[in-house]
């Protein structure tokens, strides 16, 4: 086998398994981490890096069957297990105090709030969680189009590297078929 043409196959052996690897990475890890974390009630702890209590009942909701929006929006209010323990409220009584942009009390409706409004600096979502003693009430939004971009470029770069390989097969089958008749 000649060399151009090995260097051809093993061209889309490589195109191939790189397209493989980043649709089945956009598949399963996503390149949208906010809609998959905003739609699981459960990572509440995630999101507030807290350790609560168990979650023994949800209610959630979503925006994904609407109109129109830009912005999908997911609500869960999680009852927990049992009451937030003492190392938990003296931990939320510490990010009250020390990360006065994310975390605040409010002791007249009797909860902590945490807000983590990324969209006001060009992010593509805003959290809001409020974590009463036994339950807690989060709403996340995010913006539709979340990592459309980066998918767009990947499948673009995809397109372009068949594209591209296409050619090449054309321009070495043409050359063999050239090749073959100024032999003749």
């Amino acid at each position: 086998m000649k060399k151009s043409l090995k260097k051809y196959l093993w061209s889309w052996i490589v195109v191939g398994v790189l397209s493989v690897v980043f649709i089945v990475l956009s598949k399963t890890v996503g390149f949208a981490p906010h809609h998959k974390l905003a739609q699981d009630p459960a990572n509440i702890e995630k999101i507030t890096k807290l350790d609560l209590p168990d979650i023994i009942s949800v209610e959630s909701s979503d925006n994904l069957d609407r109109g129109q929006s830009c912005w999908d929006c997911f609500e869960h209010i999680s009852h927990f297990d049992g009451k937030l323990s003492d190392d938990c409220v003296r931990q939320l009584e510490s990010l009250c105090v020390l990360d006065t942009v994310h975390w605040y009390k409010n002791e007249n409706a009797g909860y902590y709030g945490y807000i983590d409004d990324a969209w006001n600096e060009g992010g593509d979502y805003s959290i809001s969680c409020r974590i009463y003693e036994d339950y807690s009430y989060v709403e996340y939004y995010v913006e539709e189009t979340e990592s459309l971009a980066v998918t767009l470029i990947g499948y673009a770069l995809i397109l372009g590297a068949i594209l591209i390989l296409i050619v090449w097969g054309i321009l070495l089958l043409l050359n063999q078929i050239f090749k073959g008749k100024m032999l003749d």
